[in-house]
């Protein structure tokens, strides 16, 4: 691995970290805090302390973007296009499968997923663009 494959490995899991903080701790808060209850691991009425987990699913996902994106993308549209297919393939497989396997993973759930790995997929490609 190259010294800037690396570089680019240390930012992307920042950028997906800030993007999944923002859609789901701020944006979407109120409607996430409703429907995870029913699948969360709580502890004392809070989600359960697993932010090692949350961090290497992060790192695994850019560790996707980083090699498979920019094989197949050129310019800054390429990049978006083939991140957002990126994001369908981690964020949305993750919904779909999530929804089909856990009872209370409702439909709104999996629908904001694949929301959010659509956007998601759309900025990570565009700062990787950026960046490779």
């Amino acid at each position: 691995m190259s010294g800037k494959f690396i570089r680019n490995w240390l930012i992307l899991p920042v950028v997906l970290l800030v993007l999944t903080s923002l859609w789901h701790l701020v944006i979407f808060s109120t409607n996430y805090n409703e429907h995870l209850p029913g699948i969360a691991r709580m502890v004392d009425g809070a989600p359960a302390p697993l932010i090692v987990y949350f961090l290497l699913a992060h790192v695994l996902a850019a560790f996707g973007f980083l090699r498979f994106v920019p094989a197949v993308s050129g310019d800054t549209m390429s990049f978006m296009k083939n991140g957002m297919v990126m994001g369908w393939l981690t964020f949305g497989f993750f919904a779909i499968l999530s929804h089909a396997l856990f009872q209370n993973w409702t439909g709104w759930l999996m629908g904001m997923d694949i929301a959010f790995g659509t956007l998601c997929g759309i900025i990570t490609g565009w700062v990787h663009s950026k960046i490779a």
